[in-house]
């Protein structure tokens, strides 16, 4: 997070982190603090919604779990391996961010 703020922020607003950040620029460290709070609060929030679907997860048998994860797995990197064989146009079209 910090290099993040340091590329963004330094090179358009001319703020770099350090001790000085608080004294020059209260308003955007506050700001990435209390953004970090809210997703930290949403975070647990969704947490325990998720933790009764992962107990329900957790109860499927471990053939049909490893089934799942293989094909998972394998499609996933077909998928990738199809994204960098495609030209050029559709890879920016796809949102591919290495073009």
């Amino acid at each position: 997070s910090v290099y993040l703020l340091d590329a963004v922020d330094g090179c358009i607003h001319g703020i770099f982190p350090g001790s000085d950040l608080f004294d020059n620029h209260p308003e955007v460290a506050w700001t990435f603090i209390d953004s970090m709070l809210f997703g930290q609060i949403l975070m647990c929030v969704f947490g325990l919604y998720v933790a009764g679907l992962a107990v329900r997860v957790a109860q499927v048998p471990n053939a049909v779990m490893a089934a799942i994860v293989l094909s998972l797995a394998v499609f996933g990197s077909y998928s990738v391996l199809w994204i960098r064989a495609c030209p050029q146009p559709f890879r920016q079209r796809a949102g591919d961010a290495t073009s």
